[in-house]
């Protein structure tokens, strides 16, 4: 099936494992050039390399700790930079410690919803300009099963796939 990515550029966050990763590969083998952001380069680059080296595409490792928002303007500006152009976001990054109410410190909460909450809100305002510009694009926030059925030992990444 031709999903219709051919030379799009997608940005992926969270890039380096898990959803992220597998999210990036599958845009890079429907064709499409694909920037990556995570906090470990070591990953980043791997990764970036191994998908590039399946896929033939352009996927291009960019360094981001997306708790800041200076980080994700610059994801997003390096690879609009890079590339020309965005028309695809795809907010992934984030993960949170589980626990039980009882168990888990307020700054675990806040962690928690400044990454990926708050995350995707960065990417998001610094992203949607772009795709106004052009007067295209896409953007998809991926988030857990336990934002929508929340289990009472997983609060925090519950609380923080719900606000995304």
């Amino acid at each position: 099936m031709d999903l219709g990515l051919r030379d799009r550029v997608a940005l992926v966050t969270g890039g380096s494992k898990g959803i992220g990763k597998a999210t990036a590969l599958a845009l890079a083998r429907e064709g499409a050039h694909v920037a990556v952001c995570a906090r470990s380069k070591e990953l980043l680059d791997s990764v970036a390399a191994e998908i590039a080296a399946e896929t033939e595409r352009t996927v291009l490792p960019i360094v981001a700790d997306l708790n800041k928002e200076e980080d994700a303007q610059h994801f997003v500006r390096a690879a609009v930079e890079h590339f020309g152009r965005l028309d695809i976001l795809v907010n992934c990054a984030g993960n949170s410690p589980g626990g039980t109410l009882q168990n888990l410190e307020e700054s675990q909460w806040m962690e928690s919803l400044n990454l990926k909450f708050m995350g995707y809100v960065r990417t998001t305002k610094a992203a949607v300009g772009h795709m106004k510009e052009r007067r295209w694009g896409r953007i998809i926030n991926v988030i857990g099963n336990d934002g929508v059925k929340p289990i009472y030992f997983e609060l925090t990444p519950g609380a923080a796939n719900a606000a995304g």
